[in-house]
């Protein structure tokens, strides 16, 4: 079961978040909706949901305000926030991304992108809540009851990482139970946690303080199964919160070592890079391959020219990432699922090497460009649409059926349409059906009703009212003329 809140000031599209919750098929209670940023406040508080849908655009106080207050109040949230915008701004979608937000959907809202959504937070709420259990379960074992409460740690943690670190952890376990043990001990070490990619193992030892020599022989004991990255410190009265991010920030100093390296975790030192976003997603839009290739690598080497730019590491890929899906977004495009992967929490934990970041920068990049070049090709697209319409105008036609025809969104194909057209796709299809009836009014003998079937109108009345619009008579207005003329 996941409670879930809603908050948009336009009803319409409550009911409509409400139907596709619903339609989705996960076990879920709709707690409750809120029309503007101090109603969803008020609502979160008294509900605490699993997921909040806010609106970007909301009055008094807009969605990204609101969500920051809930940080502000509650520190402690484990709200995943969706946000849901008719704003395609980078800029909207950035400051989102540095407020914990874990997914941006674009309006208008497309089923299937709404269950994948769902479906993401929904695993990713299943995952907080089995790591919870485990928690307990360890704690249960280990630990004397209420000796120990995690939101205030003092002893010993390290920060694990490698590629497929789980499993090769699972199958030391498995195959030597005692080397296990003699490399984590469990009075020792009497917690830990996988971080979702599996990559990324914690480690706590409550109460034990100890020195690097001792971090130095579990390295060693480690390097005839694994050879990890090892981040470690001393803890003394913090939340494990504000550890395990400074635990993951020093691990990003790895792209600095070599394999199989110990690193003492640091005090954060964030600093800011001067990099122009605009300019980035203005050559990206524009299909500037070269130039964007050489700006993305003066980003990379300006991160890489001091350590303590490497604690802007996960902003700057963040931004870049955020910069891509909102392109994917602007233009109406499918967003490939491994780029909606990087959104998670860490997602730097899939790489071992710096070089691999770039070339996933650059990879992306292209990608984008790529599909933006293919729309700027498809100009033919509006002359199709208008062949389409007059071959099948007497049919039951819509906007999706043309999407499915020439594999494009809905919203995008609209667009064109009226770019170049001047008019909406129904409007040229209507002045289209008029024009058939008017021929068939002058040349046969045909009812209005007849008439109305023939060209597409399944109600004769709408018919009439049409023809009016257009020929400012009625048909038989219309056919009386011809006759006399």
């Amino acid at each position: 079961m996941y409670k879930i809140c809603i908050a948009d000031d336009e009803a319409y599209i409550v009911k409509s978040i409400e139907q596709r919750i619903l339609q989705s098929g996960f076990v879920v209670e709709i707690a409750g909706c809120a029309a503007n940023g101090a109603e969803a406040l008020e609502l979160y508080q008294e509900q605490k949901p699993d997921i909040f849908y806010v609106d970007v655009n909301m009055p008094g106080m807009s969605g990204l305000e609101f969500i920051e207050q809930v940080r502000l109040l509650d520190e402690e949230s484990v709200t995943k926030f969706i946000v849901i915008s008719g704003y395609d701004d980078f800029t909207y979608m950035k400051n989102a991304i540095q407020l914990g937000v874990v997914n941006y959907i674009m309006k208008p809202i497309q089923q299937q992108e709404f269950v994948e959504c769902l479906r993401t937070v929904c695993g990713k709420i299943d995952g907080e809540r089995v790591r919870q259990k485990e928690l307990m379960r360890n704690r249960k074992k280990y630990w004397e009851d209420g000796l120990v409460e995690l939101e205030s740690f003092s002893g010993t943690v390290l920060l694990l990482y490698q590629d497929k670190l789980a499993v090769m952890l699972e199958e030391l376990f498995q195959v030597n139970k005692k080397e296990w043990e003699a490399m984590f001990p469990k009075e020792v070490w009497n917690y830990y946690w996988f971080h979702e990619s599996r990559n990324v193992c914690l480690l706590m030892g409550k109460d034990r303080f100890l020195e690097e020599p001792q971090i130095r022989e579990l390295q060693d004991r480690c390097g005839s199964w694994i050879q990890p990255y090892i981040v470690w410190g001393e803890v003394h009265e913090k939340e494990i919160g504000e550890v395990l991010n400074k635990l993951e920030r020093s691990l990003d100093l790895r792209f600095w070592h070599g394999f199989s390296q110990l690193i003492p975790m640091g005090e954060e030192k964030i600093t800011g890079l001067e990099i122009d976003w605009e300019q980035l997603e203005l050559i990206v839009e524009n299909r500037k391959k070269e130039q964007g290739e050489k700006l993305l690598q003066n980003i990379f080497e300006k991160l890489f020219a001091r350590k303590e730019n490497l604690y802007s590491m996960r902003e700057t890929h963040s931004f870049i990432i955020a910069l891509f899906v909102g392109l994917y977004s602007k233009y109406q495009l499918q967003i490939p699922q491994e780029l909606k992967q990087e959104f998670y929490q860490m997602a730097l934990a899939n790489y071992k090497k710096k070089d691999e970041i770039l070339e996933l920068w650059i990879e992306y990049a292209a990608k984008c460009e790529d599909e933006i070049e293919k729309l700027f090709e498809t100009d033919d697209v509006v002359e199709g649409v208008c062949r389409y319409l007059e071959q099948h105008y007497s049919e039951e036609i819509s906007i999706a059926d043309l999407s499915e025809e020439y594999f494009l969104a809905p919203n995008y194909i609209a667009k064109r349409f009226k770019e170049k057209k001047k008019v909406t796709i129904l409007q040229y299809l209507e002045n289209i059906r008029i024009g058939k009836a008017r021929e068939y009014l002058k040349m046969t003998e045909y009812s209005v009703s007849e008439i109305a079937a023939l060209v597409g109108y399944n109600d004769a009345n709408y018919f009439t009212r049409a023809f009016r619009k257009v020929c400012d008579m009625s048909p038989r207005e219309f056919r009386k003329q011809e006759h006399f003329e």
